[in-house]
Parts: structure tokens; C-alpha cells; sequence
């Protein structure tokens, strides 16, 4: 592979800890549906970076974007990470990567079961496609369907506890032998409920408390008013 890559001799100890630190923080940041790394230049530079004992960035020992985009360079001419596009930093004034893309010559280098790993893709990419899954969210598949799986549970559940709480106010309003009474029950709730129904007019209120009691069959066929 070195020699595929025009080099002879071996990386400095500098430089090799740098290509160890930065290819353990590709892989944590990867989406194994895309393969693409989820981490822009500035996040790179710090996650890479010396810090004191308050985790803060230790001055004049950063790692600098320049550092970074020559060791995605050597990356690149390894065939480890996919032919990225740069873009110039008006700041640094250096190309800095849009997005980086590992290839399956980077996770062979990791000894990663391959056939394994595109499984993992396939999976992702169909939760994706289903709404398990958002893009680029690190969680497994299993955790994403159980999630998903929980959150039908909890609609399920509440749908279920909102219409016995609808049950239970209806039994409520029948036991009422008077319309009036039934009348104000049903204004009472919709006060309650429907934050627009205070600014309505009397007759209007009137009338959607009518036309409410009708649509439960409370209103002992009495004529609307007005």
C-alpha cells in the first residue's frame, strides 16, 4: 500500500500518532449507512487537540486545520478515504474537506468483518427509508426499532387513556337529566379545551355547545338556538 502511494520510508512517530488518533475518530463519527463522517474540519482540530485538566484546548499545541488536511491528503492517496472536494477558509486560508467518505479499504485496514458491515448498511439504509432511522443518527438498528416499536406502544396508550377520558366525561354529561345542565358541562369543557372558544361571540359559543351536544346525542332533540 506505501508503495501504491509513492512512499518508501515509514511516517515519523509524530505523524503516525496523529493518522492513529485521526482514523479512531473517523470511524466514531462515521454513518455506517453512508460511510460519510459526520465531523467538519474545527471538530476534528479539537477532538485531536491537547487539553488541559478542564478539557479546554491547551494554546500553541492545537492541532491545526492545515495538520489535518495533509494527513486526510496521505489518507487519500491510500485509498482510505473516498477523493474529497475542499473548499478555501477565508480564516486559515487553507482547503479544508466538505465531508470525508471512508472506503472499505479503511475499515479492511480496521480487520472489520466486511460482510458484517454491509449488512449493518443495508439495515440502516432500509430504517432510513422506513422512518426508524434519522440520517446520520448514531444508534444502532435494533435500538432504532425498538425505539420506534416504544413510541407506537406510547401513542397506543395515550389514544387509548384519551378516549376512556372521553368515555368516562360522556357517562358524566348523560347522568344529567336537564339540557341546561348538559349545556354547561359541554361550555365548560370547551373553555377548558379550546383556548379560541372564549373570544367567541354568545350566540356563536352558544350554538358550537348545540351543535356539540348534538354530535354526542345529548341534546334531547331540542331545537338549535336562534
Amino acid at each position: 500500500m506505501r508503495q501504491t502511494a509513492g512512499r518508501e520510508r515509514d511516517f515519523r512517530q509524530e505523524r503516525q500518532h496523529l493518522l492513529d488518533a485521526l482514523a479512531v475518530l473517523l470511524v466514531s463519527g462515521c454513518d455506517l449507512a453512508t460511510f460519510n463522517v459526520a465531523l467538519n474540519s474545527s471538530q476534528i482540530c479539537k477532538a485531536l487537540s491537547p487539553k488541559d485538566a478542564r478539557g479546554e484546548v491547551i494554546p500553541g499545541e492545537e492541532v491545526t486545520p492545515s495538520r489535518i488536511c495533509r494527513a486526510l491528503d496521505l489518507l487519500e492517496n491510500y485509498g482510505l478515504i473516498e477523493p474529497y472536494m475542499r473548499r478555501l477558509d477565508p480564516y486559515t486560508k487553507t482547503y479544508l474537506p466538505r465531508h470525508v467518505t471512508l472506503t472499505e479499504q479503511f475499515f479492511k485496514l480496521l480487520q472489520v468483518n466486511l460482510d458484517l458491515l454491509y449488512k449493518e448498511r443495508d439495515e440502516r439504509l432500509l430504517a432510513m427509508a422506513e422512518g426508524i432511522l434519522a440520517p446520520g443518527e448514531v444508534m444502532s438498528v435494533k435500538a432504532a426499532r425498538q425505539r420506534f416499536s416504544d413510541e407506537k406502544v406510547a401513542q397506543a396508550l395515550k389514544v387509548r387513556r384519551e378516549k376512556a377520558i372521553e368515555q368516562k366525561r360522556l357517562s358524566r354529561i348523560a347522568r344529567s337529566t336537564q339540557l341546561d345542565d348538559r349545556q354547561f358541562q359541554i361550555a365548560a369543557w370547551l373553555i377548558n379545551t379550546r383556548p379560541e372558544a372564549s373570544g367567541m361571540a354568545p350566540d356563536d359559543f352558544e350554538l358550537l355547545v348545540y351543535h356539540y351536544l348534538r354530535q354526542i346525542k345529548l341534546n334531547f332533540d331540542a331545537e338549535p338556538p336562534g
